[in-house]
């Protein structure tokens, strides 16, 4: 025969007939809580990662990493070096002469020279945001985003193969009806060099671990 329990006690946390006694491996009234807090396993509601499975602090850069960020940026230079180059040619110069002699009264009230000006602006403008988009790419790779990686991949494909394309004519103008072209010497190749480097930097064993661990970083965090 049991004996009633006195008026305002409770039962011992292990007698089964306290209501709020601890289940066998459960976390009932009385349970010991997980270490630190928070929850069983150290791992968050949501979170992919667990406490022991990401890394603890920012993942250190690699040096492949950092020499893929400088031949996108030596890259983007060179392009906009080599657009330099091709504004400044003499050919330019034999166009304007040449649509001068043909119509020596212009097109429409502008002069062949003004034409061409325009062609050169445009040309060294276009270059300019693609070097600059390069450079952003180029940065947000440097930071671990292996999106950035993806989108520097596949331009720099299609830059690698316009780059060793034989070609013998850098830049034209169509006036009148007839189209001028420049033959200056190409330097497309060293850009295409840099960026065939620059790939190959990113996808070396150091640098996908980095990409790897950069992401396990940045969505544990947000469970902190």
């Amino acid at each position: 025969m049991s004996t009633p329990s006195q008026p305002g006690s409770w039962p011992p946390p292990n007698d089964p007939s306290n209501p709020y006694a601890a289940a066998p491996g459960g976390s009932g009234y009385g349970a010991p809580s997980a270490p630190g807090g928070g929850y069983p396993g150290g791992a968050y509601p949501g979170g992919p990662y667990g406490a022991a499975g990401a890394p603890a602090s920012k993942p250190s850069r690699p040096g492949a990493v950092t020499g893929s960020f400088l031949m996108w940026v030596l890259g983007a230079v060179a392009a906009v070096v080599s657009i330099l180059l091709l504004v400044n040619s003499p050919d330019w110069d034999r166009i304007v002469a040449d649509a001068v002699r043909n119509n020596p009264d212009g097109f429409n009230g502008v002069t062949p020279q003004q034409l061409v000006n325009t062609v050169k602006g445009i040309l060294i403008g276009v270059f300019v945001v693609f070097a600059l988009l390069y450079v952003f790419f180029a940065f947000m790779m440097w930071n671990g985003r292996n999106w950035a990686r993806i989108v520097l991949t596949v331009l720099g494909a299609l830059g690698v193969i316009s780059a060793f394309t034989p070609s013998t004519t850098s830049g034209s103008i169509t006036i009148d009806n007839t189209t001028y072209t420049t033959t200056t010497s190409s330097y497309n190749w060293i850009t295409g060099v840099l960026t065939l480097i620059a790939i190959v930097l990113m996808y070396l064993p150091a640098a996908n671990a980095y990409f790897r661990d950069s992401k396990a970083f940045r969505q544990a965090a947000k469970y902190r």
